[in-house]
């Protein structure tokens, strides 16, 4: 008995509370099926709450990017969100703080602070985060223009091909697109900016808009976008015809 004791409280302190059980039954002091379903309860717990913490911290994010890049733009509200989808280990709630910090958005500029929001969004595997990384070294580095111009360049293209992937690849994800989209478009990247106006122009992970697909379509083609060109010719048909009838 003392060293069942002794065994106890060594698990107390480690709180282990399910190995706790599991030595109970080794010593014939809990049925073995009781061991087996106060584990197996536990761990389905355990699961839910995990779950049920990442759905929230997700919701969380949604609305902080709502308020970040929606038409009711409100940057208080995007901070205290994302802190708090952030605070639930959420990486891209992680990566919108960093985003603030670095553009000094309803917060001021402070990179060091941005840095630390994409070290932690990096570190959970977050990929524009780890470009966002780059993209500071070059701020903070004070290089010639021309160098920083092109590292932005080069992460606006990286972000652009994440959000193209997210799609149109195999698992699509319109809520990652629309996020890389809009960092890569922040960016100054053509491309992000058509794909942007194509999703508000069909109402693909976003309601439809098209006075915003025209937006960005405007954008690009102010860059040089063939493509956008092209579509806003054919926005203008569209519209033509629509007053005709």
């Amino acid at each position: 008995m003392i060293l069942l004791k002794k065994t106890l409280d060594y698990m107390e302190r480690e709180n282990d509370g399910w190995y706790k059980v599991y030595i109970l039954g080794e010593l014939g002091y809990v049925p073995v099926n009781t061991v087996i379903s106060s584990v197996q309860e536990e761990k389905k717990e355990t699961e839910k709450v995990t779950e049920a913490v990442e759905e929230t911290a997700e919701e969380l994010y949604k609305l902080g990017y709502k308020y970040t890049y929606g038409e009711a733009k409100d940057y208080q509200k995007a901070l205290e969100y994302y802190e708090q989808a952030a605070t639930l280990g959420n990486p891209f709630a992680m990566n919108g703080l960093g985003l603030m910090y670095m553009k000094g958005e309803g917060v001021e500029q402070d990179l060091e602070k941005a840095r630390e929001y994409f070290e932690r969004a990096a570190e959970l595997g977050h990929v524009g985060a780890k470009n966002n990384l780059k993209v500071l070294d070059a701020m903070e580095e004070e290089p010639e223009t021309e160098e920083i111009t092109e590292t932005v360049e080069e992460t606006a293209e990286e972000l652009y091909k994440l959000g193209y992937k997210y799609r149109y690849g195999s698992q699509k994800d319109y809520q990652k697109a629309l996020e890389y989209y809009e960092q890569a478009a922040t960016l100054g990247n053509s491309k992000a900016m058509n794909g942007l106006g194509f999703m508000y122009m069909r109402g693909k992970g976003v309601e439809q808009d098209l006075e915003k697909a025209r937006e960005y379509f405007e954008r690009a083609a102010e860059l040089g976008s063939a493509a956008a060109k092209y579509t806003l010719q054919a926005l203008d048909a569209m519209e033509e015809e629509t007053e005709d009838k």
